[in-house]
């Protein structure tokens, strides 16, 4: 690694067939999923953001490939990585964040590698996938369900977080603003309480209609077996979209699966 000095910072890489290999560092020993140091470049003047939960992003290269690289914080648990980054490198769709490898666990500071998306279509992409579950707490507090303020991850807490998510993309306003993790647990774990509907001025601007908000009522539900489903969830929104007007109807005719 380059000095704290240096503009350019040299970090390490992993195998996804999207990306050309090198095979000069690969290694029989070596799962294909662990990027040497030496062969990431990542550049800090080229800064894509930095959160709260995983650290700093620059626009890095690899096997001369542009790439995203994700510098962690030093009290990331690097054992964890490796737990997720198969599941990680399996998921290939559109609207998903690639993810192409890991630091080794002995690199300081620990860093994931994963595909530069400039988003010059608009398109939404999720990123982060996971990085909850390996420093829970950090920034993240705001989309906890009532039951991952116990420890408890599921794909209805995901389906909680996804209500929250949607209530900070049709407001531009993150839940529950700037009030402390400790308030926000009081809120949702003891008082049931969420969000409210912002005033119309904000529902026009951005688009919010009541179909929408009745989505957002019903994935964020105390009961974790009362949140609909995504596939459900994704059914309505295409039919809110084509039949205005159904999609609360339907809510409330909700089946759990």
């Amino acid at each position: 690694m380059e000095s704290p000095d240096s503009g350019e910072i040299r970090l390490p890489s992993s195998q996804p067939s999207s990306v050309p290999s090198n095979s000069s560092s690969s290694s029989a020993s070596t799962p294909h999923y662990i990027i040497s140091a030496q062969d990431i470049t990542a550049d800090r003047d080229s800064p894509l953001g930095t959160t709260k939960r995983t650290g700093s992003v620059f626009k890095g290269l690899w096997n001369n490939s542009i790439v995203a690289v994700m510098v962690l914080s030093n009290e990331t648990p690097v054992d964890s990585l490796f737990d997720r980054i198969q599941k990680w490198q399996s998921l290939r769709h559109p609207h998903v964040l690639q993810v192409f490898g890991v630091s080794a666990i002995d690199d300081d500071p620990p860093f994931i590698v994963s595909q530069y998306n400039p988003n010059e279509n608009g398109q939404a992409c999720i990123s982060d996938y996971g990085m909850v579950e390996l420093k829970p707490g950090s920034g993240c507090a705001r989309y906890f369900s009532p039951e991952a303020w116990k420890g408890t991850i599921s794909q209805p807490s995901d389906v909680f977080a996804f209500g929250m998510s949607a209530y900070e993309i049709f407001t531009s306003t993150p839940p529950w603003g700037v009030l402390s993790e400790s308030h926000i647990y009081q809120l949702v774990v003891r008082e049931n309480d969420r969000p409210d509907r912002p005033e119309s001025t904000v529902e026009q601007k951005y688009g919010l209609t009541g179909d929408i908000w009745g989505i957002m009522e019903a994935s964020w539900h105390k009961e974790a077996t009362l949140r609909p489903t995504f596939s459900r969830i994704v059914n309505l929104w295409q039919m809110w979209s084509s039949e205005h007007g159904q999609v609360l109807l339907l809510l409330n005719q909700h089946e759990t699966c």
